[in-house]
This record gives structure tokens, sequence and C-alpha cells, in this order.
């Protein structure tokens, strides 16, 4: 008997010893001293949308002068870079200005380059919109898009988000087809 409240009281004491994983009164803390908050699903779509209004903006304020279509967000790269980067990181800025503009030395300013792009995000999309948190600082949002090019076609939009700062940035973007038929 004496041997049974023994082995009690030593599991007891072992499983109050402080920073045991067998007991914790608290969350497990982070670098900064505080427990991670799980991200918000709608401050998460709301900084997507305004990523995508920035993207269409960029491509579609323009001012045309000489047949050519000048961005009013960005006729130079580094005002491009600096009105991207506000929803984007600087490494996708730079890759749509890579894909989506030309400089034209001539005019001095970069130029639109006319071509098919990807869908942009907007309010009306999100019911249609799927969140994938694979941790607290990457989310991945999916869209789906049906009968886009051809009947049947199945089309996704992946667009992977990360905090930075006080808000959440587009960090890559991917428009394929969903389905083997096409």
């Amino acid at each position: 008997m004496r041997k049974l409240v023994w082995i009690k009281i030593l599991i007891l004491i072992i499983c109050l010893i402080p920073g045991n994983t067998l007991v914790r009164s608290e969350p497990l803390p982070t670098v900064s001293g505080k427990a991670p908050e799980p991200p918000d699903v709608q401050v998460v779509l709301a900084d997507t949308i305004r990523a995508f209004s920035l993207y269409s903006s960029f491509l579609s304020d323009c001012t045309e002068k000489n047949d050519a279509l000048i961005p009013l967000h960005g006729s130079t790269r580094a005002e491009a870079l600096s009105y991207l980067n506000q929803g984007f990181t600087p490494k996708m800025s730079e890759a749509i200005i890579d894909e989506c503009t030309l400089w034209n030395d001539s005019l001095g300013a970069l130029t639109i380059v006319p071509g098919d792009g990807i869908p942009v995000l907007t309010v009306e999309d999100t019911e249609e919109i799927r969140l994938h948190a694979a941790n607290r600082n990457k989310i991945t949002l999916l869209r789906k898009y049906n009968n886009c090019y051809t009947e049947g076609d199945e089309y996704l939009l992946l667009v992977t988000m990360i905090p930075d700062h006080d808000a959440w940035k587009i960090s890559e973007l991917s428009f394929n087809c969903g389905n083997e038929n096409n």
C-alpha cells in the first residue's frame, strides 16, 4: 500500500514540474513570447481581393501614347514595383512586371504587353474560393473555373498568401488546367 502511495506522489510531482510537456497551463510560446494566433480568413480574403484590384488597376489604368499603353501606376520599373509591392511580394511583383510589360526606349516608359492574363478575384468570387492553411504563415486559395475555353474544361487558380507586417501578400500565382481532358 505504501509503495502505491509513493508511486502516485512521484507521478504527481513529475507532472507538475515546470516545463514538463505532460502538463502545461499556457500555450507554447513563440519567438516573440506570444502564442500564435490563427490567421483571420476574412482578412486574408480582403487582402487577396485588394491585391488583385492592384493588379487589375496596374494593367488597365493606362494612358495611350504612340499606340502604346503606359501604366498610370508605374511608367518606370521602380514605380511599378512600389505600386505592386502593396499587395504582392517583391519577387511576385517583378514577375508581373516581366510578364506584362516591356520597356519602350523611345517613350522612356514601361508599356503594357497585350495578351491573356489570369482571372482577377473579386468580392463576387468569395463564395467560390476555398482556403487551405498549410501553417499560420502560408495560406493557399483555390478558385475553380469551369467551361472557360471549351465545354467541360476546368481551370484552377491557385493563390499563395504569406503575411508581411500587418497584411497578407500574394507570393505565388498559377492558373492551370484542372482536368486531364484538356
